[in-house]
């Protein structure tokens, strides 16, 4: 397991290192080590961030405080917990979304193990990740993020929940490649990907989402859809 400790405070970074490491050796061969990288800036922790399975996170000298940094992580897409250390700055104060977790400093062993347990279990409920690149940044979606792709020759462009339309310069193939073992991607035809879940009805010539779109429905594909969205209805209901 992956952690990341963004902290500009060099003494409190390495204390933190030193206790989640004897936590770790504490785990024994019950849990995978933790595997702990230390910044000192806010720009090294956004090098990877889908590679950490949490974040502690106090900054307060430099560019961007705490609570910024945070607020980047989730815009790309990180759920993973956040937590935020508590020192100059009470980031009680601000409004964070349901994955950020407080911590105050100097850090209790009780209340760091506490933590550590919201971690681990969320490490066990991990979903996988998209990861879409757009021209501009690298954003991280989960599945029920995406209604649908649809192929615009070279480009791609994946419509989320939310309406917001990415471009991606990536074929629809290669998508489906990618990410075919998320069985709710459903091709409809060469052209065109539908999430099953934003499905509102099939015909025999067409499916139609949850927000009025109508898309061809191939015939090389029909049964294929017409079988998983039955067994969607069917799982989704018990």
């Amino acid at each position: 397991m992956h952690i990341a400790i963004c902290d500009d405070n060099i003494a409190d970074r390495k204390q933190l290192e030193r206790l989640l490491k004897r936590e770790s050796d504490k785990l024994g061969d019950t849990r995978e080590p933790f595997y702990i990288d230390g910044y000192g800036n806010p720009e090294m922790v956004m090098g990877s961030p889908m590679l950490y399975s949490a974040f502690f996170i106090d900054m307060t000298a430099s560019t961007k405080n705490g609570y910024e940094i945070a607020m980047d992580l989730i815009h790309i897409g990180v759920t993973v917990p956040i937590i935020l250390c508590i020192s100059k700055i009470n980031y009680k104060e601000f409004d964070l979304p349901d994955n950020c977790y407080f911590l105050q400093k100097p850090i209790l062993l009780e209340e760091l193990n506490n933590i550590l347990q919201i971690i681990l279990n969320a490490f066990d409920n991990k979903v996988p990740h998209i990861e879409i690149r757009t021209e501009k940044e690298t954003l991280y979606a989960l599945e029920n993020d995406i209604m649908y792709i649809v192929s615009d020759g070279h480009f791609s462009k994946i419509h989320l929940k939310d309406e917001t339309v990415l471009e991606v310069a990536d074929s629809i193939e290669n998508f489906y490649e990618e990410n075919q073992q998320m069985t709710c991607f459903l091709p409809v035809s060469y052209k065109t990907i539908v999430n099953v879940a934003y499905i509102s009805q099939t015909s025999y010539f067409s499916v139609q989402t949850k927000n009025g779109r109508k898309f061809f429905l191939h015939p090389n594909f029909r049964k294929y859809v017409y079988y998983m969205f039955e067994e969607y209805k069917r799982t989704s209901t018990q």
